[in-house]
Order: C-alpha cells, then sequence, then structure tokens
C-alpha cells in the first residue's frame, strides 16, 4: 500500500503514513456518517473490495437533576443550615453545580429579587454522577429572622461542541420563622 484515502459523505481525504505500512486518519464528526477506506497501491490500482463504515455520533444529551428529599417549604433550623441530597448526572461529564436563590420576604426591600443569586457548590471534579449530602450556610448568605428564599439546583454539563447546557429543580422555599411566629400559639396552651 502506498497510499491510502478515506471519504465520508462530504469528501475524500488522505491518509497520513504512520509507519511503513500503517496511516492515521483523523475526523471530526459531529454527525453519523459513512465512510469508506480506498487503497492504492504504487502502480496506482486501488482496491476491488472496499471498507465500508458507519460512524454512529451520539448527541450529547442534557444533564439531570434532582433533590432527593423535596423540601418545598422548609423551615430553617437553628443551624441556619439547608441540608440539600443532591443526585445529578450527565453522559459526558459535570461542569459545575449551582445553588441558586433570591430573597422573598425580607424587611430589607434592598434583599428582595427576581434574579437568582448564585453560589457555586464544590466537588464536581467533572465527574458523570454525584450523589452528595451538601448543606448550605443561609447564614452566611445574609438570611435573617422573618425571612424567607426561593431556592433550586441547577447543574451544567461540558459540550465543548455546541455550549454547555443546564438542568435545573423546581423551585423551593426555606424560611426562617422570626421569633413571633415561633412562639405563636404557645401562650394559648
Amino acid at each position: 500500500v502506498s497510499q491510502s484515502r478515506y471519504s465520508f459523505d462530504n469528501g475524500l481525504f488522505k491518509g497520513e503514513k504512520n509507519g511503513k505500512e500503517e496511516y492515521l486518519f483523523k475526523a471530526s464528526l459531529f454527525s453519523s456518517s459513512k465512510y469508506r477506506f480506498v487503497l492504492m497501491n504504487s502502480s496506482r490500482n486501488i482496491n476491488k473490495d472496499s471498507l465500508d463504515f458507519l460512524m454512529n455520533v451520539e448527541d450529547d444529551k442534557y444533564p439531570s437533576v434532582m433533590l432527593r428529599e423535596n423540601n418545598y417549604d422548609f423551615n430553617i433550623p437553628v443551624t441556619g443550615l439547608l441540608p440539600l441530597d443532591v443526585s445529578a448526572s450527565d453522559d459526558y461529564g459535570i461542569n459545575k453545580l449551582e445553588f441558586r436563590y433570591r430573597f422573598i420576604t425580607s424587611g430589607d426591600k434592598q434583599k428582595l429579587s427576581e434574579e437568582f443569586k448564585v453560589l457555586e457548590l464544590p466537588g464536581t471534579g467533572r465527574s458523570l454522577e454525584i450523589e452528595k449530602l451538601y448543606e448550605v450556610d443561609l447564614f452566611s448568605l445574609g438570611l435573617n429572622q422573618g425571612e424567607a428564599i426561593e431556592y433550586q439546583i441547577r447543574v451544567w454539563d461540558n459540550d465543548g461542541i455546541s455550549g454547555s447546557k443546564f438542568a435545573e429543580t423546581s423551585v423551593f422555599k426555606a424560611h426562617h420563622p422570626s421569633v413571633e411566629k415561633l412562639y405563636e400559639g404557645q401562650e394559648e396552651k
């Protein structure tokens, strides 16, 4: 074999000689495609029996994420820690995991917002799956007594071809009741 070529649906390409009788073929495919090897000897005769193949390219799927314990309406304990039992996965790897939150009840009107703030959660390490219990310190995010937030988890994949995609959980609520609310109803007992 003195030359080798390969053809895809979109054209004919030359193989690079990589040894006495070895050729290297490089291609980037973004969709499934048929390809064929054509070999030629020094007399310029090509092979009569072609080698036909099908390269199946699988689309990068969207990631998935869920909170295993759905706390749709959660009262924050005295520690200020919000437990998040996260399950996330992606077919080619997770790029990042975010805790997204916004204040929905506060005496400080500047805290209230339609936009979510983002706190990146550690430990993704480009894993295919994450099964982890996180604890988010809501006091460090500025949550005070009598205030409430909405929150969700968002996961991003690592798609370097068409750009990262994300998936997110439903929106949940967390309340830090005021002292008055905590003791409301205690007087009647």
